[in-house]
Formats: structure tokens, C-alpha cells, sequence
């Protein structure tokens, strides 16, 4: 889950979860703010960092999911077989 709001903003928000008694476990989930920081000014400009976070992060995540598919042991490519059995 991640916060839309200025730096200072997110900062307090947290603080005042913390303070409430959410666990530290949780609002370390929170990201705040938002978005890749590109240096984002207008609101689209945060829409595209925004965008881009999540871009980022599923293929993050698909790249893990691959690797934790494969099997564990490495598989032999068609060459490396032809030169085995020559």
C-alpha cells in the first residue's frame, strides 16, 4: 500500500499510526509517498511516477516468481547437450 501525499505530509500520517497503536510491522508496509521520485511537480507528472513504481515493482515481482519456478538444478541447453554427446 503506498500514501499520495507530499513528503512532510506521509511523515506525519505515519507518525500518527504509530502513535495510535498500529503495530510497527504495518505501517512499515505503508510506502510513502507514492511514486518513483523523478522529481514529479504536476499531477501528472505524479500520476506517471506513480505508474512507474508499479511498473517497476511488478516486474520485480515476476522476475522472482520465474526464479523460484525453476527447478534446482541447472537444465543443460541444446548445445551444451550436442557437445556432451558428441
Amino acid at each position: 500500500m503506498a500514501f499520495v501525499a507530499s513528503k512532510v505530509k506521509a511523515q506525519k500520517v505515519l507518525e500518527y499510526l504509530r502513535e495510535a497503536g498500529v503495530h510497527a510491522d504495518r505501517v512499515s508496509q505503508i510506502r510513502a509517498p507514492a511514486g518513483l521520485d523523478i522529481g514529479a511537480a504536476s499531477h501528472e507528472e505524479i500520476a506517471v511516477s506513480i505508474l512507474a513504481e508499479i511498473v517497476q515493482r511488478k516486474g520485480a515481482r515476476a522476475k522472482v516468481n520465474t526464479i523460484l519456478k525453476k527447478d534446482a538444478l541447472p537444465v543443460l541447453s541444446k548445445q551444451a547437450k550436442d557437445r556432451c554427446a558428441a
